[in-house]
């Protein structure tokens, strides 16, 4: 046996162990629309400041060395002296929720915002592995995060739990040293890919005049207009297919028209009665705006009517 295998071997040996058994970890858009919801809500009721940090768990679906992140929640965290933990009796009690409607959904971590690991993550992460011992944690950067550049990386970076591993290290280790950072690639179907597109050619061509305006509402606006035009076009597509399948230019695919049978499911109904409570009410408004532009027009015509047999009588007077 070799007499010489120093700590740093033993280190360097359980890193290339983890590397062989690594998994790949994907990630949906919705959880990071869910996790910026997040954000500004928290940061507009605290007046601009994260005075309680914003904790949150992950789900989703493990399949062998592949776990993918769909879906996410707010959790509550409790301070103690200086430290936080979670509320698990408001954890379970969502995650059962969570679980009774998304039944193949698994509690796979959570997410915080911080630029590194430190004491309060490790504290929760324990906390959090009785109910996965092999939670992640999506770290979410604070500081790039308020940063103002624009079409900079995203400011997140996903850890796993590696306790056995900073044993192995020097004497010196940190918290940060407990998390191994583990790569990551978006979930992206063509519908996010068009719209995220859009979004950054909105973000790049209005640039200088978001620095310049200093505005943040009309970049919102801006993006939001694009994401409706990119909307109103596919739906124009969708259309026009379902035209041409009902007139026999073209062939109906079945699945295709399933799954657009599917989308129109997800669409408010126009049938029901608030719907035509509301059509009444529009009908009834056009209605009596008809109502009185006619009624003007009766007025100014009766005021002319008058006019003319004034400058009739006249004239004839005029004659005698």
């Amino acid at each position: 046996m070799n007499s010489n295998l120093t700590i740093n071997d033993l280190n360097q040996g359980a890193l290339e162990k983890r590397k062989q058994l690594n998994t790949i970890v994907s990630l949906h858009p919705l959880v990071l629309f869910i996790i910026s919801d997040y954000y500004m809500r928290h940061k507009s009721q605290t007046n601009k400041s994260l005075l309680i940090p914003i904790a949150g768990a992950l789900f989703g679906n493990e399949d062998n060395n592949k776990i993918i992140i769909e879906n996410a929640m707010e959790i509550k965290l409790i301070k103690n002296a200086d430290m936080f933990k979670v509320d698990e009796t408001y954890f379970e009690l969502r995650l059962e929720q969570l679980k009774a409607v998304f039944s193949n959904y698994s509690f796979l971590g959570w997410f915080f915002f911080g630029s590194f690991p430190g004491k309060i993550e490790v504290k929760i992460h324990e906390q959090l592995l009785k109910y996965n011992q092999n939670a992640l944690l999506l770290l979410v950067d604070i500081i790039l995060l308020t940063s103002s550049k624009i079409n900079a990386k995203l400011p997140i970076k996903i850890y796993k739990f590696c306790p056995e591993e900073s044993s192995l290290s020097s004497e010196n280790y940190t918290d940060k040293n407990m998390f191994i950072e583990e790569d990551y690639q978006l979930n992206i179907g063509e519908p996010e890919t068009v719209i995220i597109d859009y979004m950054s050619k909105v973000a790049e061509n209005s640039e200088n005049k978001i620095d310049d305006k200093k505005s943040e509402i009309i970049a919102d606006l801006l993006i939001q207009i694009n994401v409706i035009n990119v909307l109103q076009q596919r739906i124009e597509i969708l259309k026009k297919y379902l035209i041409d399948v009902k007139t026999g230019i073209v062939s109906g695919d079945p699945n295709l028209l399933r799954q657009i049978a599917s989308l129109c499911s997800h669409f408010p109904i126009t049938q029901n009665g608030d719907f035509q409570e509301l059509q009444t009410e529009y009908n009834s408004a056009l209605l009596i705006n008809h109502l009185s532009l006619i009624t003007k027009s009766f007025s100014i015509m009766k005021d002319l009517f008058y006019k003319h047999k004034i400058i009739r009588n006249n004239t004839n007077k005029f004659k005698e």
